[in-house]
């Protein structure tokens, strides 16, 4: 199952479109624009909630929690100190601890389950004007929650020099 996650241009604030390989819109994501602590809202086609990725305030560094509409928290992101590439502790309620393998900077890696299966892995698109990136999962299953992760380390990564001025 492969996704294309493509930011919106001309944004006041995060967003982004997420369609399938045909170019069908199957789920948008909406950043809040003045809320703190950061918020993204995944969504359906019909404006429908599906998950709510939160910030965590007060951390050295980076947390995120991944929960229903409802509050019910369905994973936990940490960042971790690391001098070469991004490291974050991933532990999810349904599908065990996940790792990341691969270059964040340049939206190349892959999500890991414990055992080392691949879960999802994604891709920079080529040519491409704005960020866009093919997210391909492996199990349906975990669609949602690859795309909610996908999210969060776009934003611990990209989101930064994204939303500067300067950048």
């Amino acid at each position: 199952m492969q996704f294309v996650i493509k930011q919106r241009m001309l944004a006041i604030r995060d967003s982004f479109f997420i369609t399938d390989v045909s170019g069908n819109r199957v789920l948008e994501v909406k950043g809040s624009l003045v809320k703190i602590p950061k918020r993204f809202a995944i969504k359906d086609v019909n404006g429908n909630d599906l998950l709510i990725v939160r910030h965590k305030l007060w951390h050295f560094f980076a947390h995120y929690d991944v929960e229903t509409p409802e509050g019910d928290v369905i994973a936990k992101v940490n960042a971790k100190f690391s001098l070469i590439k991004p490291k974050f502790n991933i532990q999810t309620v349904e599908f065990g601890n996940l790792s990341i393998d691969g270059s964040l900077f340049s939206y190349s890696y892959r999500l890991l389950a414990e055992d080392g299966t691949v879960v999802a892995q994604t891709n920079k698109k080529v040519l491409a004007i704005r960020d866009a990136y093919v997210l391909d999962v492996q199990d349906p299953k975990t669609a949602l929650l690859s795309v909610a992760l996908a999210i969060v380390f776009d934003e611990c990564n990209h989101g930064k020099k994204r939303n500067s001025f300067w950048s």
